[in-house]
Formats: structure tokens, sequence, C-alpha cells
């Protein structure tokens, strides 16, 4: 299995939240496909080697030049 990871600390939609802005029928879809759908704060957390891709649905926050780095590299 091959894991795309999903950004998360900038008021991003949540793979557990189940509202209209949820992404949890995402989730469920993506690891039918078998794959791991993996929130990450980038803030925090580097995108790691096994990214098949990092996925940033609809911030509400700026992110820091730190982050658009990382994004970047």
């Amino acid at each position: 299995r091959k894991n795309i990871y999903i950004s998360v600390g900038h008021g991003e939609s949540r793979t557990d939240n189940t509202n209209g802005r949820g992404l949890s029928s995402l989730k469920q879809e993506v690891e039918r496909l078998f794959y791991d759908l993996v929130e990450i704060n980038l803030e925090n957390e580097r995108i790691p080697e096994d990214a098949a891709t990092l996925v940033i649905i609809g911030p509400d926050r700026d992110f820091s030049e730190k982050v658009r780095m990382k994004i970047q590299d």
C-alpha cells in the first residue's frame, strides 16, 4: 500500500469529518483502492519519503515560509 498524505493544521478539511466539508468519504474510497490516507501537519512534520502524493484541500490560513519550502522541496 502507498501513502497519500493530506495536509492539516491550516483549516483544511479533515479525513475524520463527516459533515459537508469533511473528507471521510474520500478516505474510504482511497483506502478501497489500496492507498492509505495519512494526515500530516507540515508545520511540525516533514513530508516522508514514502509519500505517493501530498494533498492540500482548502486551507483557510496562509502557509509559513518554512512550510512552503517543504512543499517546494
